[in-house]
């Protein structure tokens, strides 16, 4: 059996959603590229209103791109980066993150998650947590 029919994933991915969100009149919602050991592959961003637009920003307030009405947008990034909304009402949004875990390198293997720590204050509010209300990091299963 040769190579080419193997197909090696380096390091398990979970999805973090936001759910339908609720982004105030001239709000964001950070986006960190690194959470603990949790890196960001992908973030996709789906605007719910009918009207309005809303930005996906750097971590220095510089617009990348524009999420239209009733449309989704997906930017493949490990930058630190924010969803924003430059309107004068709050918009219903939906916010996807496909974090890569790489926590399994350096010989930690599932249920060895003792040495990944919080990333700051995002942490909890991007719905990680280490069971029972610990920031130690994720356990395999959680967000």
């Amino acid at each position: 059996m040769s190579l080419e029919n193997f197909y090696f994933v380096p390091f398990p991915s979970r999805i973090k959603a936001s759910d339908t969100y609720s982004l105030g009149a001239t709000t964001k919602y950070d986006c960190p590229g690194q959470i603990g050991r949790m890196t960001r592959r992908q973030l996709i961003v789906t605007n719910l209103s009918a009207t309005l637009d809303i930005k996906i920003r750097t971590a220095n307030s510089i617009n990348l791109m524009t999420v239209f009405p009733r449309t989704a947008l997906t930017v493949v990034s490990t930058d630190d980066l924010n969803v924003y909304n430059p309107n004068g009402s709050a918009i219903d949004v939906e916010i996807c993150e496909v974090m890569h875990d790489e926590g399994f390198m350096g010989g930690d293997g599932p249920g060895s998650r003792g040495s990944l720590t919080a990333g700051g204050s995002n942490w909890g509010a991007h719905g990680f947590t280490g069971g029972s209300g610990s920031t130690s990091g994720p356990s395999r299963g959680t967000r």
